[in-house]
């Protein structure tokens, strides 16, 4: 089975497919395979059990078309013969493979190894029906690595290459035959040379028992196998009985590079550097059969390659089966895939030069010296700077001084002890230690250079057997008379066993007798001292009073625990104890001193106030019961200097009153207030008093008008006649908005209605929220009658329209009518009367119902202006908007109605007469805010000139 992974987590799987003709079945099978820069996947592998059919194949793979697998013809040794792949590689059109195998031209003179490299066309799309499935563009040839001579010695067996796309070389390994004398090399090769052999002539035989000759290619053939589209399939059966090219491909210098003898090399890798006096230089890395890693510098021209390091990565437990290795530039070290895992080795080790003629002669092209610092460097940061010395266009001088280096130490093993006797292989273990050693072979001392330094064995964790400590002294005997023993000890810790070491034998204490000891008496005649027995419990006290006098008390014991026998002594001390019964103290009684004058809180506002001072008495019977009380408390009466005495002040009640506020108006009537606060209630009478102020009248300011005199006009003369009424200005300094004393008008027209006077209509206007409006001047004279009027309309044309007939004016303001509807209806003077007594009463109602509202809105009474008899507002309106409920704030002052001054009339579409009429006198509310307007009822009142008793206040008529 074979699976697709995640390049960053390779454990993850992300895809299982059948691994047949991709791998093969035995692990041990050299195998090479590519995955292209199309994505298809190219495979050298054997695909069955026994490796007998071998094939080198193209699957999908990555790929995002399937183009179909194609493989070598199979059991077919003119393709394939026992091939052992060791790698593969691929440049713009081809795909090569480099593998060993059987000579099939050599099997007539017996049998022999050849190394080859083939390639495949990616563009191949197989052969025509029977050969579909097999290339049509597969050929391969000889690689040599030939040692020149008379007579030519060539390593036959390719171990290992590496492709470097950018040198456009191959670099590979080769290996002498197994039954051959032990023998490596290393060639490299141009791709040039290799494209050159495959563009030759091809190496055919006719027959078995023929000899292999030379057949130059047709033009068609040569085309064929260049990755040219082929249109002519007829063709391809002949393309298939190619295989061989006839040349064969050697190095570029036409030898190895790099050879020697008793090594087997197994794998290789390349780096390509810049050196100080290269622009390009190879460094090979060869690994061996014996765990080594040799590091060559490649001269110039690829004339030969210089022995730098040999890194020995065998250890005591044996070498390392290396089974892959590659350089990664981006961190210089050379990565070693084996069994045991991936090892990880830096590609240059500057430090290990100390000085500088070692340092430079290595002519190592990783490293070089740095002359600034006396340090062996690093060469890629180095390259540019006058300091840094670097030598690699010639190898190594073999004479200078090599001074030797230590190896890393071997693992820790067992070592035998030295002066173990010969007798421990007997019956007894040896003593042993752990020991490792290491090698001044990293590098080996030479030319006259120093020697390692240091020790070159180490070794912990020795045999030690335990051994006695010296015996400590006797110690005391058990017992003073009779028999008595006495005992000493030693321990096992000179030295402690250690490491499998024998314990001690032997025991670690010894007990003797203790001698010259006088016997012991008889213990039953043995002499008992007395002891006294517990004390009994205290007696009354013989006083009944508190401290000194309440007497003493006592307690008793007696000899008896246990008694005196035997001559033993008596008890010692008293058998009787007294002790006075003072215990009980008495009560004590201590007065404190008098506190500090404590302010009581008051609301007394002239700045006098009250202070106290107590004394408390202290008393208990212990200290530790002591109890406070209040024993007395004095009061004194302090005034607002600090003057303070014990009798309280005489002055009892309000404070002064205090100064009178601002005035509320400067002008026309306003109010003061001041206030007085309680000294020390109770306190009769207000805390606050009102005053008017600024009673006179403002400047400026006239009195209302009088009455309107009587018409004298008559209908039949056709003059109506003008009314007149005055006014006054009520400040001596005289009205600064000077107005008119005197006015007049021209007199209301009872008379039949007269088209006299007025111009034609104008043409309806365009209908707008139902309406249309038309509308005629006044020529002449006082006109009488409708100047604008307002008909219903709508989209429906059959419903009728009804006309509306709005005020008339006269061109210079100077009267009015009442306005008519249209058709032949007309007021008669009845009406006109009862119209006018019913706005009289309603205005009446009106005026009653603001001042009651004004007096209960708490506000101040304002002066009356005196006048004509009867008084009526400053400007004229009739009709008044009110508000049906209590308004919830107070609304900005401004005037009733805006537009031009004159008699009031009622009108019933306001806002349907145009703003450019210049005639009219129409008027619109501005009492309430919009937001106001909105949120209550409002009604409708008229209020005349002739109502009586019309004495409002001037500020409430601001409103109306």
């Amino acid at each position: 089975m074979c699976s697709w992974r995640e390049i960053e987590e390779i454990r993850n799987v992300s895809e299982w497919l059948p691994g047949v003709v991709l791998c093969p079945h035995s692990p041990h099978s050299n195998v090479t395979a590519l995955l292209a820069s199309n994505g298809e996947y190219y495979a050298g592998t054997p695909t069955d059990f026994a490796s007998s059919d071998t094939t080198i194949s193209r699957s999908r793979g990555a790929a995002t078309v399937d183009t179909g697998m194609l493989r070598t013809t199979q059991y077919d040794l003119n393709w394939l013969n026992e091939p052992h792949f060791v790698g593969s590689f691929e440049d713009d059109y081809y795909v090569y493979f480099v593998f060993r195998e059987v000579a099939v031209e050599h099997l007539n003179c017996g049998k022999t190894i050849y190394s080859r490299i083939a390639r495949v066309c990616k563009n191949d799309s197989g052969g025509h029906r029977v050969m579909r499935h097999n290339w049509s563009t597969f050929l391969k040839a000889r690689l040599t690595c030939p040692v020149p001579g008379d007579i030519p010695f060539y390593y036959d067996e390719v171990q290992s290459v590496e492709y470097i796309p950018q040198e456009k070389i191959l670099v590979a390994t080769f290996t002498t035959l197994t039954n051959s004398i032990t023998g490596s090399a290393v060639c490299i090769y141009n791709m040039s040379d290799i494209r050159a052999a495959f563009e030759g002539p091809y190496k055919v035989q006719t027959s078995p028992s023929s000899a292999w000759e030379s057949r130059a290619p047709s033009h068609e053939s040569r085309e064929h196998f260049r990755c040219a589209t082929d249109t002519r399939t007829h063709e391809t059966m002949e393309f298939q009985r190619y295989q061989l090219m006839y040349e064969s491909i050697r190095p570029i210098s036409g030898e190895p590079v790099y050879k020697v003898t008793s090594q087997r090399f197994t794998h290789v890798t390349v780096d390509v550097t810049k050196t100080k006096q290269m622009d390009k230089q190879l460094v090979v890395f060869v690994a061996t059969q014996n765990s080594d890693v040799i590091k060559l510098a490649i001269l110039p021209r690829y004339e030969g390659a210089c022995l730098v390091q040999i890194w020995r990565l065998k250890d005591a437990n044996g070498g390392i089966n290396i089974m892959a290795m590659q350089f990664v530039k981006e961190t210089m070290s050379v990565y070693i895939g084996s069994e045991r895992g991936v090892l990880r080795v830096g590609g240059e080790r500057c430090g290990r030069y100390r000085s500088r003629a070692p340092c430079v002669s290595a002519t190592d092209p990783h490293c070089g010296w740095d002359e600034a610092r006396d340090l062996c460097v690093r060469a890629p940061p180095h390259l540019h700077h006058a300091y840094f010395t670097q030598t690699t266009a010639a190898c190594p001088t073999l004479h200078t001084p090599v001074d030797g280096g230590w190896s890393s130490w071997s693992v820790w093993e067992r070592c035998m002890q030295e002066g173990t006797p010969a007798s421990a292989y007997a019956d007894e273990q040896p003593d042993t230690c752990l020991c490792r050693t290491r090698r001044c072979d990293n590098p080996s001392p030479a030319n006259g250079g120093h020697t390692c330094q240091g020790a070159s064995i180490s070794v912990v964790n020795c045999t030690t057997h335990g051994g006695w400590s010296p015996w400590s002294g006797w110690s005391e005997c058990s017992a003073s008379c009779g028999i008595a023993v006495k005992s000493r000890r030693r321990a096992c810790t000179a030295p402690e066993p250690k490491h499998g070491g024998r314990v001690c034998v032997g025991v670690d204490s010894q007990d003797v007798y203790c001698g010259n000891l006088p016997p012991c008496p008889d213990p039953a005649l043995a002499p008992v001292d007395g002891g006294w027995s517990p004390w009994g419990s205290w007696s009354a006290c013989s006083g009944t009073g508190c401290g000194p006098n309440a007497g003493t008390r006592e307690r008793r014991r007696q000899c008896t625990d246990p008694i005196p026998q035997h001559g033993g002594a008596d008890c010692e001390g008293q058998a009787t104890e007294k002790q006075l019964c003072d215990l009980r103290q008495c009560e004590v009684r201590k007065a404190t001193a008098w506190t500090p004058w404590v302010q009581i809180p008051s609301n007394i506002s002239d700045g006098s106030y009250t202070e106290k001072r107590f004394k408390f008495l202290c008393k208990a019977p212990s200290p530790e019961q002591i109890k406070l009380s209040l024993a007395r408390e004095e009061e004194r009466y302090c005034n607002a200097l600090g003057t303070c005495s014990s009798t309280p002040l005489e002055e009892e009640g309000w404070e002064v009153w205090g100064p009178w506020g601002a005035c509320s108006a400067a002008c026309g009537g306003g109010q003061q207030a001041r206030a007085r606060r309680c000294r020390r209630p109770p306190c009769a009478g207000a805390a606050d008093m009102l005053r008017a102020c600024n009673t006179h009248a403002c400047t400026g300011e006239w009195s209302c008008w009088s009455e309107w005199s009587a018409c004298s006009g008559e209908c039949a003369r056709g003059a109506a006649g003008h009314p007149t009424r005055t006014r006054m200005c009520l400040s001596a300094a005289g009205c600064a908005d000077a107005g008119a004393a005197l006015e007049r008008r021209v007199c209301v027209n009872t008379c039949p209605e007269s088209e006299s006077g007025w111009g034609a209509w104008g043409s309806w206007g365009a209908c707008s929220g139902g309406e249309r409006v038309r509308q005629r001047s006044c020529e002449a004279g006082a006109c009488s009658g409708a100047q604008v009027q307002v008909a219903r309309c709508s989209d429906d044309t059959e419903l009728d329209n009804e006309l509306y007939a709005m005020p008339a004016y006269s061109q210079n303001v100077e009267m009015a009518s009442f306005v008519t509807g249209s058709g032949n209806d007309s007021l008669s003077i009845g009406a006109i009367v009862g119209c006018v007594v019913a706005a009289f009463a309603m205005g009446c109602l009106v005026c009653l119902a603001g001042v009651i509202f004004w007096q209960r809105r708490g506000g101040a009474a304002r002066g009356r202006v005196p006048s004509s008899p009867h008084y009526i507002t400053a400007k004229q309106n009739s009709y008044v908007t009110v508000p049906l409920k209590d308004v919830p704030r107070k609304a900005k002052r401004q005037p009733s109605f805006t537009g031009m001054s004159g008699p009031s009339v009622l009108l019933s579409k306001s806002n349907n007469i145009p703003a450019n009429n210049h005639n009219t006198g129409l008027a619109t509310p501005k009492l309430y805010p919009k937001a106001i307007a909105n949120e209550y009822d409002s009604g409708t009142l008229r209020r005349h000139s002739n109502q009586p008793k019309n004495n409002l206040d001037i500020e409430e008529d601001k409103f109306y």
